[in-house]
């Protein structure tokens, strides 16, 4: 779901002008196996995340993107192989090229199942409010056959029903924070990478636990 709406998001600076897309079914009306991102309980799915991130102002993925970004490729213990920063412009309902490549070239002299893409980008507009977005990709979108290692994460209360969550071993990837059955609420954040020892790609991530009522 959230690569379609990457998509759809792209095709604003072609010729399609496509201007979005509309999120339906967000909650169950009832207990069941269904394509709604909120449980009947409340609880958020990991689609609700990825989604609530994919709707941001400004967003990176891995076709097309806006804003100062970088990019790195990464081996699953979660050493830098190569990275790049460009910073650039686009105007409204538009996108910039700024990174391709064809086949498996990049990285050079590394299989495809030893590494893994990680993008961000920063951008501030013209009344000064800054945007950042994170994505990620798999060469092959093949996760099963990856050459995963035990992360050993970490997960260390903050106070104030804030979490930290750190990986020393290994890279994450998509790790999930679950709650109590019966909490309603949900995460400022979840289902995301996590880098060892690489504090400024967000090795640190410092979730907000928000409480809800039926």
């Amino acid at each position: 779901m959230q690569n379609e709406v990457e998509f759809y998001r792209r095709g604003a600076g072609r010729p399609e002008n496509n201007l979005g897309a509309l999120k339906w079914q967000l909650n169950d009306q009832c207990v069941g196996a269904t394509w709604a991102a909120i449980e009947y309980n409340l609880r958020w799915k990991m689609s609700q995340y990825h989604l609530k991130r994919t709707y941001r102002p400004v967003i990176i993925s891995p076709e097309c993107v806006s804003g100062a970004a970088q990019w790195a490729w990464y081996d699953w213990k979660g050493n830098a192989i190569e990275s790049s920063t460009k910073k650039f412009t686009t105007q409204s309902l538009n996108n910039t090229l700024l990174y391709n490549t064809t086949g498996t070239g990049e990285p050079k002299e590394n299989a495809t199942t030893d590494v893994w893409l990680y993008m961000n980008l920063t951008v501030t507009d013209p009344s000064g409010m800054q945007y950042t977005h994170e994505n990620y990709y798999i060469p092959g979108f093949d996760l099963k056959n990856a050459s995963l290692v035990d992360p050993d994460l970490n997960v260390t209360s903050q106070g104030n029903n804030t979490f930290k969550v750190s990986a020393s071993t290994g890279v994450a990837a998509f790790a999930w924070i679950n709650h109590p059955l019966g909490v309603n609420g949900y995460f400022s954040d979840n289902s995301f990478f996590v880098i060892p020892q690489t504090r400024s790609h967000g090795d640190l991530y410092h979730l907000r636990w928000q409480f809800m009522g039926r």
